[in-house]
């Protein structure tokens, strides 16, 4: 088993024993209890126990120490469960079948899928629903993004990210860029993990740039590599907003070179206003459109976003846009000229 492995097993087996505890458990039982603390010496023990309780605080499980009379001097442990305890989930019969839909439609495109399938497999068994078998009955008509990368080594690099994302690792890869196909090595404090238009990113500071930079994990090479072998190597900022990054559009992955006006039909802007709230500015809200500033990176992702919506969307500016825009649209009428439909 990986020692990332064994770190995560054991701190859950404390905290298991600490959240089903009636009362303040001893080091003692502690390190009798907990796989992984019996073999160590008391030094190491020590140490051990002193790490996992502070890799759990990072994550706001604060593990509470006091003097137990009955222990003399010696120190006991508790977590309070109702500080950490989530409210019930209720859920009607009709909200269930809506739920496990969802997932059947994303079926073999998701890389959660099976612990999704599982949770609401218990979920259903405790609040007595039934998991619907078989595809929706309407899964024909419904048009669904395109899918989420999910390969075995995204799965795996997935899985080594997320146990560093928790532990606060600092990482170093191997990384391609889109414009150059010769790999360099990048070491990162990673913040956050964000699926954007469908595929997965690693976002947090760069060592080498001194600033936080976006990291798509398919074009990672080689494998991941810790920079130190401590347990914890960073403390992520308190002004760091992951609300950045959520529904981020594609055409927005690094610094901002410009930025186009749009104008939406009513119907559709309503979406655009909170799917892209973070990264949108309202200029204008008339009767007959709705005008909006986008700020851009890569100008022909949002090009390409603004002719899929058709007459529901049209490029106001900046000129070069336009014409950029216009040029596209003629290559492509001329390079499919005397085709059938």
């Amino acid at each position: 088993m990986a020692k990332s492995d064994e770190k995560t097993l054991r701190q859950l087996s404390l905290l298991s024993l600490l959240l089903d505890a009636r009362r303040p458990v001893s080091a003692h039982e502690v390190r009798e209890s907990v796989e992984g603390y019996a073999c160590l010496t008391d030094q190491a023990f020590k140490k051990r126990f002193f790490d996992d309780r502070e890799d759990l605080k990072a994550i706001g499980l604060v593990v509470q120490r006091m003097r137990d009379p009955r222990l003399g001097e010696s120190e006991a442990y508790y977590i309070s469960g109702g500080d950490y305890r989530l409210p019930d989930v209720h859920l009607t019969a009709d909200e269930y079948t809506a739920l496990v839909w969802a997932l059947l439609l994303l079926e073999e495109r998701f890389p959660y899928e099976t612990p999704l399938r599982l949770a609401l497999a218990a979920l259903g068994e405790a609040q007595g629903h039934a998991f619907p078998v078989g595809r929706p009955p309407f899964a024909g008509r419904i048009l669904t993004a395109g899918s989420v990368e999910d390969s075995p080594q995204t799965r795996e690099r997935l899985q080594r990210l997320e146990q560093d994302l928790a532990a606060c690792k600092s990482i170093r890869f191997a990384y391609e860029t889109a414009h150059s196909p010769d790999p360099t090595t990048r070491t990162v404090d990673p913040y956050g993990l964000f699926v954007i238009d469908g595929h997965w990113y690693v976002v947090g500071r760069d060592h080498d740039r001194q600033a936080v930079r976006m990291f798509r994990v398919d074009r990672m090479r080689g494998s991941i590599s810790h920079l130190t072998r401590r347990p914890r190597d960073f403390t992520v900022p308190a002004d760091w907003d992951p609300e950045q990054y959520r529904a981020r559009p594609p055409w927005l992955l690094g610094e901002t070179k410009g930025t186009d006006r749009i104008a939406v039909d009513p119907c559709l802007a309503w979406w655009v206003s909170q799917t892209y709230v973070q990264h949108v500015a309202s200029e204008d809200e008339s009767t007959s459109e709705h005008v909006f500033s986008v700020p851009f990176t890569d100008p022909d992702p949002l090009l390409a976003w603004v002719v899929t919506w058709r007459r529901h969307v049209r490029l106001l500016g900046p000129p070069d846009l336009i014409a950029r825009l216009r040029a596209g649209i003629e290559a492509a009428v001329h390079k499919h000229e005397g085709r059938q439909p």
